[in-house]
């Protein structure tokens, strides 16, 4: 699939030579992460976790293009879907929702595709996800304590063997991160080097899918226009629940306009 993305302004082909060679290199760096499963999940391509119901795992660009190779020969309803799936998601004030790439039943539609945090799931050392949950308790206002999974799932195995999964040492997933950083450094042309490794290591590449997804499509004005008014979501739920209410049906009406004009 070529297409400009709207975000950044670059021509992409997801089947180019030069972004298979990056998929390459992004599926033996996973590689390098033990398989994983989770003993409340069936174990399968598709699998159920309650992490996925409560947090939309922020992905790098490469990783956002290797679930859209992953997805792009999916039917144009199912496309569709997803995209509008995508604002309802954005505009979602709660910082509580599960992930876009869920199906129905929740079950994961991309697993073999699925990004760098979510592999890292239950690999962490105790002190990392500490400052990690820190780092996000600041970010959006919620207490620490009360934020789903402030204790790392425990739940988790590594495939083949019995006992449960020896954390990976920050050094390790540091180093596997800031790789994987490279990646989508050489996504961007050769002409805009210097600006591509500002943006990526500034961390403007690392977005949920519902970001990047939106940031391709539309655009980062637009996107910011619906930063905006999620933001006042935020704020007046807090603060005023009358209009909060009309403010949340304001949305509801925007996006039955945006569902018609993806559906029709």
């Amino acid at each position: 699939m070529k297409f400009l993305h709207n975000g950044y302004g670059i021509e992409i082909d997801t089947k180019s030579l030069e972004l298979f060679k990056l998929y390459n290199e992004l599926k033996n760096l996973y590689n390098k992460i033990p398989k994983t499963k989770c003993l409340n999940c069936p174990g399968k391509s598709m699998v159920e976790a309650d992490c996925c119901k409560v947090f939309s795992p922020p992905m790098l660009l490469i990783e956002f293009l290797n679930i859209i190779k992953a997805i792009e020969d999916n039917p144009e309803e199912e496309k569709k879907d997803l995209y509008f799936r995508c604002f309802k998601s954005y505009l979602n004030p709660a910082y509580e929702k599960k992930c876009v790439l869920l199906n129905d039943k929740d079950q994961c539609t991309i697993y073999n595709a699925r990004p760098f945090a979510c592999r890292m799931f239950g690999l962490y050392e105790e002190k990392e996800w500490e400052d990690r949950l820190k780092s996000i308790s600041l970010e959006t206002g919620v207490d620490q304590e009360k934020m789903p999974f402030a204790k790392q799932c425990d739940r988790v195995e590594i495939k083949k063997k019995k006992t449960k999964v020896k954390n990976i040492t920050k050094g390790t997933s540091d180093h596997i991160f800031k790789l994987i950083h490279y990646l989508d450094i050489n996504i961007f042309p050769e002409n805009l080097a210097k600006e591509s490794a500002g943006i990526v290591m500034g961390s403007y590449t690392y977005l949920p899918f519902d970001t990047h997804y939106l940031l391709m499509q539309i655009g980062q004005e637009k996107l910011d226009n619906l930063a905006t008014i999620k933001d006042m979501s935020r704020k007046l739920k807090k603060k005023d629940a009358l209009l909060f209410a009309k403010n949340q049906k304001e949305i509801n009406d925007f996006l039955e306009i945006i569902k018609k004009e993806i559906l029709k």
